[in-house]
Parts: structure tokens; C-alpha cells; sequence
């Protein structure tokens, strides 16, 4: 496929021959040290989640994490309707985090119900975030986060930091939030304690 521009009197040509299309990998099942490298990789790059736990508050997250470890999704329901739309950025810093989350949780259990999610954004944020969010719970990601997802799920901890240094590179406030939502999610996922589910 070939796309072709005129600008200024020149032609610019731009080829896609020797490029393909981008398929995420499927993770397979969660290595069970997953929860302990997630906790690795946050104190790791904890230097870049304080203006993350400024917007969420940090008796807000301690709250979300309970809910995560009590598996309460009516409960992470409701504290995302405390703070969707919340924080700077495009994508506003608090919608990131939820996205990280939600990416996380949906990678390890069943993504957020369409509908519902729709009611959680519906009027709290940008029609942009709300776009991003919906494909964040249903496990579909840029690729540093589904790349960070798969080297955690292998169990490896340097790949992992080297792809959640490419998530945070992602932008100047989204990349901190999705990281550190995704990170909170997975090392709080009990993945010992579910077993079973991942015999293949």
C-alpha cells in the first residue's frame, strides 16, 4: 500500500510494504510469582507514581486496593465513580489509572461489562477517555502494555522493566497512570489462590 502526499511542490511518498499489522500475543496463563514481580516493578518505579496518588488520594487508593484483594467489583465500581474524569491530561490521570486497572484485572479474570462501564463514564469524561477506557477493560491496549503484560506473565522481571519503562514512555501523565494501575491490579491478584482456572 502506498500513500502519496504533495506538499510545498514536492512529492513526499510513504510506502507500508514491509510493514504488518500488529496482533497482541495471547498471555497464556499467569506465571504465580506474577503479584510479587508487579510489587517489583512498582517500588522500582515508584519515583513516578506520586502525582498519580495526588489525584487518586491516597485513602482513596488503599481502598481500591481492598476491594481488588477482596475481589469486590461492586465496590471497584463504585470508587471509580468517585474519581473518573479526575486529574490533567487528555485522557484525564485518574481515567488512566482505571484503564491500567481495568487492563490488568481483565488480563487475569472477565473483562467489565460493556454497559456497565458505560454508565461509569457516561457524562464524567471525555468522549476520548471514555473510548480508551472501554478498550482498556475489554484487554485491548497499546502494545508496551500488553508486551509488559507478557514478559510479566513469562515471570520476567528484567523484560518487564524494560517494558514498563516503553509504558511510561507512552505520554507524560497517561503512561505513570497506566502503569501504576496496572501494576496495583496484578500485584494484588491472588494468582496462587486460582489455579485451577489456568490448568490447561
Amino acid at each position: 500500500m502506498r500513500n502519496e502526499a504533495i506538499s510545498d511542490g514536492t512529492k513526499d511518498t510513504l510506502s507500508l510494504r514491509n510493514y504488518s499489522v500488529w496482533k497482541p500475543e495471547d498471555f497464556g496463563p499467569p506465571n504465580p510469582k506474577l503479584p510479587l514481580l508487579a510489587k517489583a516493578l512498582a517500588r522500582n518505579f515508584f519515583p513516578h507514581f506520586p502525582a498519580v496518588l495526588d489525584v487518586l488520594t491516597v485513602p482513596w487508593f488503599q481502598k481500591f486496593c481492598q476491594a481488588c484483594v477482596e475481589h469486590d467489583d461492586a465496590e471497584i465500581f463504585e470508587l471509580a465513580l468517585e474519581v473518573i474524569g479526575r486529574g490533567p491530561g487528555l485522557t484525564p490521570l485518574a481515567d488512566d489509572f482505571l484503564g491500567g486497572a481495568l487492563f490488568a484485572l481483565a488480563s487475569v479474570s472477565n473483562p467489565v461489562n460493556p454497559e456497565k462501564l458505560h454508565f461509569l463514564a457516561q457524562g464524567r469524561t471525555t468522549r476520548l477517555s471514555f473510548a480508551i477506557l472501554s478498550d482498556l477493560s475489554q484487554g485491548h491496549g497499546p502494545e508496551p502494555l500488553h508486551s509488559l503484560a507478557s514478559a510479566l506473565f513469562r515471570g520476567s522481571l528484567g523484560e518487564g522493566k524494560n517494558q514498563a519503562q516503553r509504558v511510561l514512555n507512552l505520554g507524560h501523565t497517561t503512561g505513570a497512570g497506566l502503569l501504576l494501575g496496572a501494576l496495583t491490579a496484578w500485584s494484588l491478584f491472588p494468582v496462587q489462590e486460582r489455579g485451577e482456572e489456568w490448568q490447561t
